[in-house]
């Protein structure tokens, strides 16, 4: 959590408690019912701010802002402005299956970043890992998907 955020650095979640514990990095879900459930209350981005939408929205965003407006931005197309961190998929052989490409942006390239600030970018088909370098900012239009635990951007075409 930033720094003198929403709960005035005492690190406490919007609920009022205490956000302890590992923030991200697993997946922490169990399977009930047929549907995946986190594990507990401070995992994905559940101890992470997740504030209502102000009424001036900056143009682009940025990661961190993304981050901490995922649900009150869920479903909306944004514009996101951020360095690239990271590239999956989009080169393939023959017969070889490989996950739909996107891309990673942050904040900074920072190595000790906060990393449940980066937020995935999916590319869709024909994305090729030489259109976005490493350490590049990039501004990118898209629809935001996202719940309490995580959030994506899925890129649409200019």
């Amino acid at each position: 959590m930033p720094e003198g955020g929403e709960d005035g650095g005492q690190g406490r979640s919007r609920g009022g408690r205490a956000a302890r514990g590992r923030r991200g990095g697993g997946t922490g879900a169990a399977v009930s019912g047929g549907r995946a459930q986190p594990a507990g209350p401070n995992e994905g981005l559940a101890g992470y701010p997740d504030r209502p939408l102000p009424r001036a929205v900056p143009a682009p965003v940025s990661p961190a802002f993304l981050v901490e407006h995922r649900t009150a931005l869920d479903g909306k197309t944004i514009r996101v402005r951020g360095v690239v961190v990271g590239f999956v998929g989009g080169e393939t052989g023959a017969g070889d299956a490989q996950p739909q490409p996107r891309l990673v942006l942050a904040g900074t390239a920072d190595r000790d970043r906060d990393k449940n600030y980066d937020v995935p970018v999916l590319l869709g088909e024909g994305a090729r890992a030489g259109a976005f370098k490493e350490g590049e900012t990039v501004v990118i239009t898209g629809v935001v998907s996202a719940s309490r635990f995580a959030v994506a951007v899925r890129r649409t075409r200019d």
